[in-house]
C-alpha cells in the first residue's frame, strides 16, 4: 500500500510537471518573439477597407500577448532586424449592394485577405486566406457602412489571431 501511494505521488509530480512545462513554455518562447507588419496591399477600391482591416489587426495582434512587441510600418517605415515579418494581400473584395442583396441575385460585402508570416530569417513559415462578410444587414447609409466595416475588421482580426495561435502552438 505504501508503494501504491509513493507511486501514485510520483505520478501526481510528474503530471504536474509536465502540466508546467506546457504552460510556461509557450510564455517563454514569446518573449523573444518581435512582430513588424508591413504596409498591406489592394486595389485603389478596397483602400480604406483594407487599412481599417490592418488597424484592427495590429490592435488585435498587440493584446494578443503572441509576440513581445508588435509595430507596424506606420512607426518603423522598415522592418527592424530580427523580428517576424506579417504582410497581407486583398485577394477579392465587395462593398455590397442592398439593392441586390434585397432582390436575392448577390451583393453581399466581403473581403478575403491572403496573409503571410515570415520568421527572422524571412523564409514564408506561414499563409492563410481569411475570407470575412459582415454578420449584420443594414440598408445602407455612411453609419451603416462604417458599422460593416468596423465588424468585419474585427471578425478578420480574430481568425487572424487563432491562426496564428494554432501556428505557435504547432511550433516546437
Amino acid at each position: 500500500m505504501k508503494k501504491r501511494n509513493e507511486m501514485k505521488s510520483k505520478l501526481s509530480s510528474l503530471i504536474t510537471a509536465i502540466a508546467v512545462f506546457l504552460v510556461v513554455t509557450p510564455v517563454f518562447a514569446q518573449q523573444d518573439r518581435n512582430l513588424w507588419i508591413g504596409q498591406f496591399t489592394a486595389e485603389p477600391k478596397a483602400a480604406n477597407a483594407v487599412a481599417s482591416v490592418q488597424q484592427s489587426d495590429l490592435a488585435t495582434l498587440q493584446s494578443s500577448k503572441l509576440f513581445k512587441e508588435v509595430t507596424s510600418f506606420a512607426s518603423d517605415s522598415t522592418q527592424p532586424a530580427g523580428t517576424w515579418s506579417l504582410s497581407a494581400e486583398e485577394n477579392s473584395y465587395a462593398g455590397g449592394n442592398t439593392a441586390k442583396r434585397v432582390a436575392g441575385v448577390g451583393g453581399r460585402a466581403h473581403i478575403l485577405m491572403v496573409y503571410s508570416l515570415r520568421n527572422p530569417q524571412n523564409d514564408i513559415v506561414w499563409t492563410t486566406k481569411i475570407k470575412t462578410s459582415p454578420s449584420m444587414f443594414v440598408l445602407g447609409g455612411a453609419i451603416a457602412a462604417g458599422l460593416q466595416k468596423q465588424d468585419t475588421s474585427a471578425k478578420q482580426s480574430k481568425k487572424l489571431v487563432d491562426g496564428l495561435s494554432k501556428f505557435f502552438k504547432s511550433q516546437p
